[in-house]
Parts: structure tokens; sequence; C-alpha cells
């Protein structure tokens, strides 16, 4: 269920996860999904980093 509401409903998605994380319900999290978020947020916030450090620079 989790891969397709993470497909059908992000945000419910992200909230669902939220609100496991806060209950400490490890068992039930799609980790997965959260993983593979995480390493897209850390690639976005790097290029966010080096955008501004290049801006900064010129």
């Amino acid at each position: 269920m989790n891969q397709s509401l993470f497909d059908e409903d992000y945000i419910l998605w992200v909230q669902e996860n939220v609100a496991k994380l806060k209950a400490k319900d490890f068992e039930n999290l799609d980790l997965d999904n959260l993983i593979e978020e995480f390493e897209s947020l850390i690639f976005i916030l790097k290029r966010d980093l080096d955008d501004v450090k290049n801006q900064v620079r010129n």
C-alpha cells in the first residue's frame, strides 16, 4: 500500500510517515521511499548550495 500511496498522493504519504516517525512507529515506515526521498533531497540541497556559491563568486 505504501508504494501506491506514494505514487497516488505524495502529500498524504509524507503526512502518514511523519505521523509514524512522531509515534516512533518505525516498523511501519516506508523505508525504501523515505531513503530515496532523503537521497534526492541531499542532491537538491548540494546543487542549490553550489548555485549560490557560484552566484556569490560572480
